[in-house]
């Protein structure tokens, strides 16, 4: 036997609304209950631990990187990939981008951009006779 529509609907918000009730009695029994949540403040010291030093490892591994791009000035290559970079430091792809990322607070693309950037602001400072499209292209511009 089906029930009409109308008390369907009623039904089905009455059920909705005993579900919600229950829901939030079990929520504000378990606030009221400090030692369930003792255990979290051991997890988030520990969590921010591992975050430190995986951010000394990031910002380590990417002063190193940072150090050869400059050195090489692999960013004067129009379309330098990692897989480049990979290539040339005998890493990989992923560990390079997690150091740029992590370590350098910024992208790949923007990274390599800013260094390009700054080489265009030199070159136009100490060669002021030359076109900027003719600087930036020298500079990795594509």
């Amino acid at each position: 036997m089906l029930l009409p529509y109308e008390l369907r609907n009623q039904w089905y918000l009455i059920d909705q609304v005993i579900l919600l009730l229950l829901l939030a009695g079990f929520l504000v029994g378990i606030v009221r209950q400090p030692e369930v949540f003792d255990d979290l403040q051991e997890f988030e010291e520990a969590e921010k631990a591992n975050t430190r030093a995986s951010n000394e490892q990031a910002l380590s591994l990417f002063t190193e990187i940072d150090g050869w791009v400059k050195r090489e000035e692999l960013f004067l290559k129009p379309r330098l990939a990692l897989q480049d970079i990979a290539s040339l430091t005998g890493l990989n792809t992923k560990d390079i981008s997690w150091a740029i990322n992590q370590g350098g607070q910024t992208s790949f693309a923007d990274y390599i951009n800013q260094l390009r950037i700054a080489k265009v602001v030199d070159l136009a400072r100490s060669e002021t006779h030359r076109a900027l499209l003719d600087i930036a292209l020298d500079a990795g511009f594509s």
